[in-house]
C-alpha cells in the first residue's frame, strides 16, 4: 500500500464501523457532505484536493450516476467567465416549463446532441491547437466554434486537484424523510498521465455536463462538469488499493 493513503484509510475504516449515519444534509451532494464533516474537513478550497494531498470522491452503489471529477467554465475570446456563460445562454439556451432559460445538456466528442431549440453541441479535441472546441451545431451544419477550453488548463487541474484520489462507495436508506448513508467500501487512485486525460475526452471515457440556467436576469450556475463513470477510472487512473 502506497504511504499516501495510510491515513485516509484508517479514518474510512472507522467511519465504516458506524454503520449507517444521519445526515445533517438533505440535497443531491448530501453523502459527499456528511463525509467531509467526518473527517472534520473545515474549509472548502476548490483549487485544493479535500484532504491534505488526496482528493475525495463519493459514490453511490451504482453504475447510473457518473462522477464529477471538477467544474470549468471554458473560454471565449476578449470575454471574463461569466460572460461567456451568459454568452451561451442567451445565444443557444432554451425555454423551460417555468420560462427561464437553461442549458442542460451531457456533450461528447464526435457526437452531435442536440437540445430542444434545434442547436447542437459536440467537442472537438484538436491536438494542434492543444485546445477542447465546443461546437454547436444549428441544421446539422457548423455554427459556432469560439468556445473551448485549454488543455494547460485541464492539466493544472488535475496536476494540483486529482493526482491522488479516493473514491468511496456508499449505501443510502431514508427514515422519516432524514438520510442516513452507509459508507462501506473505498478505492484508492493515482493518476496515471496527462496524456491519458485527453485521451479518455477523445474517446468520450470522459464527457462534460453542461448545467446553468438564467432566471428572471439572474444567472445559476450549477457546473459544467468534466464527467466519469467509476468504472471507467482505471483509464486514467491506477487502482493502488
Amino acid at each position: 500500500m502506497n504511504n499516501d493513503f495510510l491515513e485516509i484509510i484508517k479514518i474510512f475504516e472507522k467511519i465504516k464501523k458506524k454503520g449507517y449515519i444521519k445526515s445533517l444534509y438533505v440535497d443531491n451532494g448530501a453523502a459527499g457532505k456528511m463525509f467531509e464533516v467526518l473527517i472534520d474537513k473545515k474549509l472548502d478550497n476548490k483549487c485544493l484536493p479535500d484532504y491534505k494531498n488526496i482528493e475525495i470522491k463519493t459514490s453511490i452503489e451504482s453504475d447510473k450516476y457518473p462522477i464529477t471529477l471538477f467544474s470549468c467554465i471554458p473560454l471565449k475570446k476578449n470575454y471574463s467567465s461569466y460572460e461567456t456563460l451568459l454568452y451561451l445562454i442567451d445565444n443557444y439556451g432554451y425555454i423551460t416549463s417555468n420560462c427561464c432559460k437553461a442549458l442542460m445538456i451531457n456533450v461528447k466528442e464526435s457526437k452531435i446532441k442536440y437540445c430542444k431549440n434545434h442547436f447542437g453541441f459536440m467537442l472537438k479535441v484538436s491536438y494542434k491547437w492543444k485546445r477542447i472546441f465546443l461546437c454547436i451545431f444549428h441544421k446539422n451544419k457548423i455554427y459556432d466554434t469560439s468556445i473551448y477550453w485549454k488543455f494547460d488548463d485541464i492539466y493544472s487541474v488535475f496536476s494540483t486537484k486529482l493526482s491522488k484520489m479516493v473514491c468511496i462507495n456508499y449505501k443510502k436508506k431514508i427514515i422519516h424523510s432524514d438520510k442516513f448513508f452507509y459508507y462501506h467500501n473505498m478505492h484508492c487512485y493515482k493518476l496515471k498521465s496527462l496524456d491519458d486525460i485527453i485521451f479518455a475526452i477523445k474517446n468520450n471515457i470522459i464527457t462534460i455536463n453542461l448545467n446553468f440556467s438564467l432566471f428572471c436576469g439572474k444567472l445559476k450556475y450549477h457546473g459544467i462538469n468534466f464527467v466519469i463513470y467509476e468504472k471507467d477510472l482505471n483509464n486514467i487512473y491506477n487502482l493502488i488499493k
